[in-house]
């Protein structure tokens, strides 16, 4: 699966996705979607390709998306 990562500023990135993270909703809970998207986050490579990172799934109003996925086939073909 890949993504499209935005930097901000006009910058943006491609990143192979490696996973999908969400906070635990048992803890408090989610008030409404947005404060879900909030607290959720894809695992990315960083824009050097060095590191993985936590990038959000939308900004903090929850209405830009941060990462947006290009190819969802999940196959492991080889």
């Amino acid at each position: 699966m890949h993504a499209i990562v935005r930097q901000g500023n006009g910058q943006y990135y491609i990143s192979a996705v490696f996973g999908f993270f969400m906070h635990d909703t048992k803890i408090g809970g989610y008030k409404n979607v947005a404060d879900k998207i909030n607290h959720s986050y894809w695992v990315v490579w960083d824009p050097e390709k060095k590191r993985l990172i936590r990038r959000p799934v939308a900004d903090h109003g929850g209405i830009i998306p941060q990462v947006l996925a290009i190819d969802t086939d999940q196959s492991c073909k080889r």
